[in-house]
């Protein structure tokens, strides 16, 4: 059956060729190219690397290239070198990678859907078929494909930690042991936008083990991010590759993460920040502050020792806790672009599998009326301002009923 559905995701994948627009792939593709024949990092010489793949597609007759090209003709590299790195497999046929990591993005939204499923108690064909329909109408996933971004198999990493976990008493010991923290350290250096959701994970783990096996992991999770940082600088020109990438993006501090609204940014963040005439930082702090109260006062029933004991309990859950990192992710970064709601999907899985009652199916199903393209389509002709704000609030009714969860729960004594 999952060989069929494959083969099924490889001819979607395949027919889809034609609509995207790849300028997100277009990067790791072009460092594949750019780095064997300028023997340097692309953060400290962006200039010259986008004029060099400027002359390579000039002489290319691929329109899939030229096409991604035309929306990338200077690149904005802000992917670790890990991230970079992990793409050197690929062949330097622009049209051939493109296939193949296409393929790749089907088959990881069909594989996370089946284990966020299982992990939710659910049965794994049941995935399966939620991830073919969110694969033609999830608004989110279809834009990661269009895009050529990498959500989707970021959410098969944090699908697999949610699936292993829930199953740890099924796989073996070393698996859940040395495995999650090694995956959360590739996750984190891979791409750090998903930093909210892998500290939820982290806590999760915690909880789940005893104290005294957590230094274990530490050095599993370190040594993993030491390998990881290495391929990084192998791949390129050395550490000096790292240092570059963090001067390059910068953060809040003014360098290429701070995209405008008119870029394409959905981050409450940025909006709060030009709508009122915050500074970015004030605005993060706002709504992380907003999102903790709404979280604190959930747990807050019965007092500070039930709080305490209600959040254990919520957080031994692994989806649970994925959920939470997901909503403090799209409600505090200054960074949010519409396939980042890709990772939607994993609290839409816990609450769509009734994990918080009639509640928590009804809020789920506004969120995915919100960020469902036929919606979206239908709106966005005559009324582009009201889908925008659709996109942008899309994660309130996930919070909400998250919120309601935690409210509802009866904390276990310890």
């Amino acid at each position: 059956m999952l060989l069929v559905v494959l083969v099924l995701a490889s001819i979607e994948a395949m027919s889809a060729i034609p609509r995207v627009f790849a300028m997100d792939f277009y990067h790791p593709w072009g460092m594949l190219v750019t780095r064997s024949a300028l023997h340097s990092n692309p953060y400290a010489r962006v200039d010259d690397h986008s004029a060099y793949l400027n002359r390579v597609v000039e002489s290319s007759s691929s329109p899939l290239l030229r096409r991604a090209n035309a929306a990338r003709r200077r690149i904005e590299p802000t992917g670790t070198p890990f991230f970079y790195a992990a793409f050197a497999f690929l062949p330097a046929d622009f049209d051939v990678a493109l296939a193949i990591f296409l393929t790749g993005q089907y088959a990881a939204l069909l594989l996370a859907t089946a284990m966020l499923a299982k992990a939710a108690g659910s049965r794994g064909w049941i995935g399966l078929g939620w991830g073919v329909v969110a694969a033609v109408a999830y608004s989110p996933f279809v834009n990661d494909v269009q895009s050529g971004n990498v959500n989707a198999y970021q959410l098969l990493g944090v699908a697999t930690f949610a699936y292993v976990s829930a199953a740890r008493d099924r796989v073996p010991a070393w698996i859940f042991r040395d495995g999650l923290p090694a995956l959360l350290a590739a996750l984190l250096m891979f791409k750090p936008n998903t930093f909210w959701i892998l500290v939820f994970l982290a806590a999760h783990f915690a909880l789940a083990n005893p104290p005294g096996t957590l230094r274990r992991a530490c050095v599993v999770g370190s040594l993993t991010a030491l390998a990881c940082a290495i391929a990084g600088s192998l791949y390129f020109d050395g550490p000096r590759a790292w240092i570059d990438w963090a001067r390059y993006v910068q953060g809040m501090n003014g360098g290429r993460l701070l995209y405008r609204m008119a870029e394409g940014n959905h981050s409450i963040v940025m909006f709060l920040s030009e709508a009122w005439r915050m500074s970015v930082m004030d605005a993060e702090v706002l709504m992380t502050a907003l999102v903790v109260a709404v979280f604190a006062l959930a747990a807050m029933r019965g007092g500070v020792r039930a709080a305490a004991l209600r959040a254990r309990q919520a957080l031994a859950d692994p989806l649970f806790a994925a959920s939470c990192g997901v909503v403090f992710m799209l409600a505090t970064s200054p960074l949010v672009w519409l396939h980042y709601n890709t990772f939607v999907l994993v609290p839409l899985a816990w609450l769509l599998a009734g994990r918080a009652g009639r509640t928590g199916r009804a809020l789920a199903a506004i969120a995915c009326v919100m960020l469902a393209k036929p919606v979206i389509d239908w709106i966005f002709p005559e009324h582009g301002a009201v889908a925008y704000m659709m996109m942008l609030f899309a994660w309130v009714p996930v919070a909400a009923a998250l919120h309601v969860a935690m409210a509802a729960a009866k904390p276990a004594r310890s």
